[in-house]
């Protein structure tokens, strides 16, 4: 019986780093996908932040070249303003 318990805690164990590791992993990926930095306000919670979902392409291939790289028109989805990214 204590061993079936040590295998049970052990498991347990394995189970709760598995579940941590894969929160971890979600918080990355969430931050890949950022445009650039938090604005103030995000930061605050006054405002929701801005992802690349936000965004609407209006070009196959890209514009030009900037400092970090390619720059894409798009149109913000709920503005209509039309940026280049």
């Amino acid at each position: 019986m204590k061993r079936a318990q040590r295998t049970t805690k052990k498991k347990r164990k394995i189970w709760i780093y598995n579940i941590n590791n894969m929160e971890s992993q979600v918080k990355v990926l969430a931050t890949q996908r950022r445009l650039l930095f938090l604005s103030p306000s995000v930061k605050a919670g006054t405002e929701r932040e801005c992802t690349v979902d936000d965004f609407v392409s209006l070009s196959e291939r890209s514009i030009g070249k900037g400092a970090f790289g390619e720059v894409y028109k798009v149109k913000h989805k709920l503005s209509g303003e039309v940026r280049g990214i």
